[in-house]
């Protein structure tokens, strides 16, 4: 809700809250599970993790990305994304 209001996770910048989901919300993509925020409710958070990969800082991220486990976890997040789906709507 807060990335809607402010374009960020915490406050209007930048912040410790956001750093800290960062990594997160990075690894939900890696597993393909960005349709998560891609529309409706929580669609500011795909804003949002844009505007962070854009910050300087973000080398220290994505430095350390190893693209060999990137690509594990492609299939692996696709191959989850029904289940993940039916978890999100039981809880909705």
């Amino acid at each position: 809700r807060q990335a809607g209001k402010t374009g960020w996770a915490a406050g209007g910048g930048l912040s410790l809250a956001g750093v800290a989901v960062l990594s997160y919300v990075i690894r939900l993509e890696h597993l393909m599970q960005c349709w998560l925020w891609e529309r409706g409710p929580r669609a500011a958070v795909g804003d949002w993790l844009t505007r962070s990969k854009a910050r300087k800082g973000y080398a220290g991220i994505a430095d350390y990305i190893d693209s060999k486990y990137i690509d594990l976890m492609t299939p692996t997040g696709n191959d989850a994304r029904s289940k993940v789906e039916s978890i999100v709507k039981a809880a909705s």
